[in-house]
C-alpha cells in the first residue's frame, strides 16, 4: 500500500525507519530524507495512488 510509505508498520519503525522510500530511486538516502521533510511539513498527506481512495467521495 502506498499509505505505508509514510506510515510504515511497527516492524519497519522498529528498524529505526520512519518512512519507506519508493522501490525505484537514484539515491535512496536522499529519497528517505525528502520523505521525512514532506511528512514534517504536511498536516495531512493524501497518497493519490492509494487503492482505498479509488472509490471514495470527493474531499471538498
Amino acid at each position: 500500500m502506498i499509505d505505508e510509505y509514510f506510515n510504515p508498520p511497527r516492524e519497519i519503525r522498529a528498524m529505526e525507519m520512519e518512512v519507506i522510500p519508493p522501490g525505484t530511486s537514484v539515491n535512496t538516502y536522499e529519497a528517505y530524507d525528502i520523505m521525512l521533510e514532506i511528512k514534517q511539513m504536511a498536516d495531512l498527506l493524501i497518497p493519490l495512488h492509494e487503492p482505498r481512495f479509488a472509490g471514495g467521495s470527493v474531499i471538498g
